[in-house]
């Protein structure tokens, strides 16, 4: 319950400042994770879709060896915020 709080509280701010989605990298090898975001409105999107931070961030984990295999990328849409 702690880490759908914690999740929830996030996107709930991340969607009060007007940001459209959401995006984290998790461990593939892990069998809760992507499951645990799946199941609280993440997808899984391509690395075309990453954009330029998002790329640069992902390189840099690149770099310090965490395996691009077992990285996945995941997005969640926000809902607009009430004017």
């Amino acid at each position: 319950g702690i880490g759908s709080a914690w999740l929830e509280s996030g996107c709930v701010l991340a969607a009060a400042r007007d940001l459209q989605s959401i995006t984290l990298s998790t461990l593939s090898n892990v069998p809760w994770n992507e499951p645990f975001y799946a199941a609280r409105g993440f997808e899984e999107i391509d690395e075309s879709e990453w954009g330029p931070q998002l790329a640069v961030i992902i390189g840099n984990e690149r770099i310090l060896e965490v395996p691009p295999e077992l990285r996945v990328v995941m997005r969640r849409t926000l809902p607009a915020a009430e004017t």
